[in-house]
């Protein structure tokens, strides 16, 4: 009966150390595999939040409602006294300089 237990026990002991490289093996390749994934997960989110603040400026930007004008109008006649009036400054003044 002794000798059917040493048997055995010599069998188990034989292939642990297969056992044992193989499990660090797979442990390895596991943590490898979920590092990548909380990397992926965290370039996406990167990736979303920078997305959407560009396009929240972009948004804006068109949303301000400024629009510059490119038409070639003359506006030498145009009276400024109103205009000084409400800003103080006196643009007939600073034309002249």
């Amino acid at each position: 009966m002794s000798q059917l237990k040493v048997d055995a026990h010599k069998k188990e002991k034989a292939g642990r150390k297969e056992q044992v490289a193989k499990q660090k093996k797979v442990r390895k390749i596991g943590r490898i595999i979920a590092i990548i994934l909380c990397l992926a997960l965290v370039a996406l989110v990167v990736f979303l939040v920078v997305r959407s603040r560009t396009t929240d400026s972009a948004d804006t930007a068109e949303d301000s409602g400024i629009e510059l004008s490119t038409d070639d109008q003359d506006y030498t006649d145009v009276d400024v006294s109103d205009l000084e009036e409400s800003t103080g400054i006196d643009l007939d003044g600073a034309a002249g300089e």
